[in-house]
């Protein structure tokens, strides 16, 4: 499904463009042609991915089966979840887990109430933030600092340019390396 700056569901707010309610599709979400920020007060669901060229917010959850793709930041009230991958120009915030079978990668900061979970690498050109854990199967890479309030668990290397700190352990299957 494209959205598009004439879609009648959109309230342009100035800055950014609402939906109020939730916005699902049984393939894609297409914001490509969104040239603001788009916030959905509920849940944005997608059986295939969900794009945009600016950022995506939603006051509940957001889920794709492919991967979820931002220009800018995506942010969620509750969890963000992807089959692929999730990817960020900006920052990737949930207020309860990130979690997706392939990498997470965001060109600011990544942050969690709860967890971050992928199947493949975690990177970010900023800081790495969990109140609970941060697992990788692959990599996990910061610009700044990787702090989790239980652990953190990489199947290779942690580095980060800042500190690394978790309140149980930090295990990586290859090297941790920090400042």
């Amino acid at each position: 499904m494209k959205i598009l700056k004439t879609d009648k569901r959109l309230i342009d707010e100035g800055y950014r463009y609402k939906i109020k309610g939730d916005l699902i599709s049984d393939l894609e979400i297409d914001l490509m042609d969104l040239d603001k920020p788009l916030y959905v007060t509920g849940f944005i669901v997608a059986n295939g991915y969900i794009e945009a060229g600016e950022s995506i917010e939603a006051g509940e959850f957001i889920v794709a089966d492919w991967f979820i793709k931002a220009g800018e930041f995506i942010k969620a009230g509750g969890y963000i979840k992807a089959g692929r991958f999730i990817e960020a120009g900006g920052s990737i915030v949930a207020d309860w887990y990130i979690k997706a079978d392939g990498f997470i990668k965001a060109d600011g900061f990544i942050k969690a109430g709860r967890y971050i979970e992928a199947g493949g690498y975690i990177e970010a050109g900023e800081f790495i933030k969990a109140g609970g854990y941060i697992k990788a199967s692959g990599d996990i890479e910061a610009g700044g600092y990787i702090e989790a309030g239980e652990f953190i668990k990489a199947g290779g290397f942690i580095k980060a340019d800042g500190y690394i700190e978790a309140d149980w352990y930090i295990k990586a299957n290859r090297r941790i390396k920090s400042g």
